[in-house]
């Protein structure tokens, strides 16, 4: 009998959730090049940074697998933004590829990277930090997580440092992030307006 598997149920309630709240989903490229790094504002010594190169790519603008979703749904942010959309709320259930290290920091080449499935939600326009975040209560309330809190924070640079915090489980787990994009990275993808965002590790919420 055929039929959907539990995470294929899964992502679909979480995607029905984003649409109930006015988002609309983006498909993008896990393909990125070298100089996302730099908008991103990632230091150059970024876990990051380590991306998985391919060895047969299309440009070197495709020529990595992505470590973040941020850049992806930066650029979908960024051509609503110039193509005069006053508002847009757009999410993603993407890939990224964590490459594995050995000891000394490198990226071990014989072996496949680390996948993981992180819900990406950003908004701009019609909205701010609590609007986004209030979508974020209620995905995490109906995937059964209780005791979660908001960890403000400045470490990451992507993120403004007054503006963003982590979303932590009552057991220390973190479960994502939110806040508002670094005003130079919106800057740099050519979108002149406060963008935020919120990245939610769908292994954990399921």
């Amino acid at each position: 009998v055929g039929g959907f598997t539990p995470r294929q149920k899964f992502e679909r309630k979480l995607a029905n959730d984003c649409f109930a709240f006015g988002f609309s989903e983006a498909k993008t490229l896990t393909f990125v090049g070298s100089k996302v790094f730099d908008a991103l504002r990632l230091p150059s010594d970024s876990v990051l940074r380590k991306a998985v190169t391919i060895f047969n790519p299309l440009g070197e603008d495709q020529s990595m697998m992505r470590t973040t979703p941020i850049h992806s749904i930066m650029e979908v942010m960024a051509r609503n933004y110039n193509f005069r959309a006053p508002s847009a709320r757009i999410f993603e259930q993407a890939t990224v590829f964590l490459p594995k290290l050995d000891e000394k920091g490198n990226v071990k080449t014989d072996e496949l990277p680390l996948e993981k499935d992180i819900l990406t939600m950003s908004l701009y326009g019609n909205g701010n930090f609590f609007t986004l975040k209030g979508c974020v209560n209620a995905i995490l309330d109906d995937c059964g997580i209780k005791g979660y809190d908001y960890i403000p924070s400045s470490e990451n640079p992507s993120y403004h440092p007054g503006r963003y915090a982590e979303i932590q489980a009552s057991d220390g787990k973190v479960i994502g992030h939110i806040g508002q994009i670094h005003p130079e990275v919106s800057k740099k993808y050519g979108a002149d307006t406060e963008i935020y965002m919120a990245e939610l590790d769908c292994d954990i919420l399921f």
